[in-house]
C-alpha cells in the first residue's frame, strides 16, 4: 500500500511522503470523486470557494470576538479541540493583524465578491476563485498558517453527520455511517490542508514541531465498537489468539498482537487508554 493511500488520520497527517503534481492531480479527483452533492461530486472551484470564503469570514468573527455557531464555520464550544485551535487562530490574527485584516475583507477576492464595497479599478481583479486568485490569497505566510488552524477547526469534531452538514455534501447515501465514511473524510481533511495548497505551487504551513495529532473522536463510544468489529471480522474467530490481519493493524495503526487484548482492554473500559498507551 502507497503512503498516500494508507486511509487512516494518524497516518495521514503524519506523512512526509510527497507526491507528483500528475499523481496530486489524480488523488484529488479520486477524494473528490467519493463524495456526493446535487450535481455529482464536489468540483475543485467549489472547494476553494467555500473555504476561502469561510476562512475569511472567520477572520472577521474573530476580530469581531464573534464565535461562529451557524455555516461551515460552527464548532462545539465544548469541544477541547474546537476551542485549542479558534485560540490559535486568534493568537494568529493578533500576531499578523495588519495582513490578516486586509485579507479578510469581502472586497479582497474575486468580482463575485464585495461588489458594493470595491472601490479600486476591477479591470486586474480574477473573476473567480481561479488558480490565480488562490495563488494570491494564499501567498502570505500569514494566511497558511491561520488557514492550517482554520482546518484543524473545521475537524475538530469528527463526525461523518456532522461534516456532511458542514460540507453540503455526502459521503454515503447509508442511515448509519461506517468506518469507510471516516476515512473518507480523513482523506478530504488531507486533501483540504495539503493538497489544495500544493496544487497552487506553495508549501502548505504545518507547525514546526510535528507530533502525533490528538486522537479524534473516531476511537471514542460507537466508533470505537465500529473499529473493534472490524477488527473481528477480519480475524479467523476460530481461533482468536491468533494475531490480527495486516488490514486490521491498518486500520488499527498499531501492533496490537491479538483481538482478545483489545477486546479485554475494552472490557476493563481501558480500550482508549491502551490506545494511547501503546502510541
Amino acid at each position: 500500500m502507497k503512503p498516500e493511500e494508507i486511509l487512516p488520520e494518524l497516518l495521514l497527517n503524519n506523512t512526509t511522503y510527497k507526491i507528483s503534481a500528475g499523481r496530486r492531480a489524480k488523488a484529488d479527483a479520486i477524494i473528490r470523486a467519493q463524495f456526493t452533492c446535487r450535481r455529482g461530486c464536489p468540483k475543485k472551484e467549489y472547494l476553494r470557494c467555500k473555504l476561502i470564503r469561510g476562512h475569511k469570514r472567520l477572520m472577521r468573527q474573530i476580530k469581531k470576538n464573534i464565535k461562529p455557531e451557524k455555516t461551515l464555520n460552527k464548532f462545539d464550544s465544548n469541544n477541547q479541540v474546537g476551542r485549542e485551535n479558534w485560540n490559535l487562530l486568534v493568537q494568529c490574527s493578533i500576531e499578523s493583524r495588519a495582513e490578516i485584516e486586509a485579507w479578510s475583507k469581502t472586497e479582497a477576492g474575486p468580482l463575485t465578491d464585495g461588489k458594493s464595497k470595491r472601490k479600486d479599478n476591477a479591470d486586474d481583479t480574477c473573476k473567480s476563485f481561479n488558480m490565480k486568485f488562490c495563488q494570491w490569497y494564499f501567498s502570505p505566510l500569514p494566511i497558511r498558517k491561520s488557514y492550517y488552524y482554520y482546518t484543524e477547526l473545521l475537524f475538530a469534531e469528527f463526525s461523518p453527520e456532522i461534516l456532511n452538514d458542514k460540507f453540503e455534501f455526502n459521503c454515503c447515501n447509508e442511515d448509519q455511517h461506517s468506518l469507510e465514511c471516516y476515512q473518507k473524510w480523513a482523506h478530504m481533511k488531507k486533501y483540504i490542508n495539503t493538497f489544495l495548497i500544493e496544487d497552487l505551487e506553495l508549501e502548505p504551513w504545518f507547525p514546526d514541531r510535528q507530533v502525533v495529532p490528538r486522537l479524534p473522536n473516531i476511537l471514542e463510544g460507537n466508533m470505537f465498537e465500529l473499529i473493534y468489529n472490524q477488527i473481528k471480522s477480519l480475524s479467523k474467530q476460530e481461533n482468536s489468539d491468533t494475531a490480527i490481519s495486516d488490514e486490521a493493524k491498518t486500520i488499527f495503526t498499531q501492533d496490537i498482537s491479538t483481538v482478545e487484548e483489545v477486546k479485554q482492554a475494552s472490557s476493563e473500559g481501558s480500550a482508549f487508554k491502551h490506545y494511547k498507551a501503546i502510541i
